[in-house]
């Protein structure tokens, strides 16, 4: 005798069942949701752009502060990354660790290197 339980095989099919609906639902869910974001997209991406320039205007200016009279390097990129978390620790709770700190990190670079001239 075997000490595994009896099969119930309408209860495998229940919950088969209920699995194939589940994701039925999800994927309707999903559409509902993609369809809604395409018809509102004109009324919300003017203000996600806005935000976005507004946000990159602000780390242009702090990082033309901060390297006033320095040297670009990439240790200078991280220094001012640094600072901005500090600065917004309701965006970076993590604070270097937070995922999106190396992408930060090189943005800040990138605004070094552009605006080379006017930092010098």
């Amino acid at each position: 005798m075997s000490n595994r339980p009896p099969i119930d095989r309408h209860a495998a099919a229940g919950r088969a069942d209920g699995q194939v609906a589940h994701d039925v639902v999800g994927q309707q869910a999903a559409t509902a949701r993609l369809f809604f974001r395409v018809i509102t997209l004109p009324f919300w991406l003017p203000f996600y752009l806005v935000g976005i320039v507004r946000q990159r205007r602000a780390m242009t200016m702090f990082a033309r502060v901060r390297s006033k009279g320095r040297l670009a390097d990439d240790a200078l990129g991280r220094e001012i990354a640094l600072a901005w978390v500090a600065q917004h620790p309701e965006r970076y709770p993590h604070g270097q660790y937070d995922r999106r700190f190396n992408k930060m990190e090189r943005r800040f670079a990138r605004i070094i290197q552009q605006h080379r001239e006017d930092i010098r």
